[in-house]
């Protein structure tokens, strides 16, 4: 007797890996077919100019991390997470607020139109395939640096679209001096770097994601 094997209908496959999904995301053990893993149609690159990791004292770490963002199609990106080799889970966006054009965290200091948190916040939208955002995110952990850290190390960044589907990019960040200078200057990084100030086009967007504060999480 010759066995048939059943086949989905691309709606019934779509709906069964969600549940499929669901079902993983409550703990529970179940297999996904290979061919139903779907690929976040998103590439992320370093941006062109480089980041940098700092102390903001009280424990608490800084991350400028400057990305290059290129969709594939048209696609809604909800949600992300970023996490560094000594901080798995608590690096989050801060609360920025505007001075004179300018978002300001500790010794991180950008112009608005370079900084992709109020996109991330409402979740990125790219809407043709090559569309593309590039610029900074400003985050926060509250793990500090290990001192056996030195030079460049890895951040990863993972973007999450409406399907749920993720793409992940480790994007390496310099290591700025480890103590803040408490004084009216503009807070200096490592030695003969200092954060860069280039323009890029104004970046496109939408959602919400999760806050937490640190006590040291206030713009300086």
């Amino acid at each position: 007797m010759s066995s048939r094997k059943l086949r989905l209908s691309r709606a019934q496959q779509k709906e069964a890996y969600a549940r499929l999904r669901q079902l993983q995301g409550e703990g529970i053990d179940v297999d996904i077919p290979d061919e139903w893993q779907e690929v976040c149609p998103l590439s992320i690159t370093p941006g062109r100019q480089p980041g940098i990791v700092c102390d903001l004292g009280g424990g608490n770490t800084g991350y400028a991390i400057w990305v290059r963002i290129v969709s594939q199609c048209r696609v809604i990106v909800p949600g992300h997470e970023i996490s560094s080799e000594w901080d798995e889970g608590s690096i989050e966006l801060p609360d920025l607020h505007e001075t004179r054009g300018r978002y300001k965290f500790g010794p991180l200091d950008y112009a608005v139109k370079e900084v992709l948190n109020d996109q991330l916040e409402r979740g990125l939208r790219f809407n043709f395939r090559g569309d593309m955002v590039e610029g900074v995110i400003i985050a926060y952990g509250c793990e500090p640096i290990p001192e056996t850290y030195h030079g460049l190390v890895p951040v990863r960044v993972t973007l999450i679209d409406s399907l749920e589907r993720s793409v992940q990019k480790e994007i390496e960040l310099l290591i700025a001096e480890r103590r803040l200078k408490r004084d009216h200057s503009p807070a200096r990084v490592a030695a003969g770097f200092t954060p860069p100030t280039t323009r890029v086009n104004q970046p496109v967007a939408t959602s919400a994601i999760r806050e937490k504060r640190c006590p040291a999480s206030q713009s300086r």
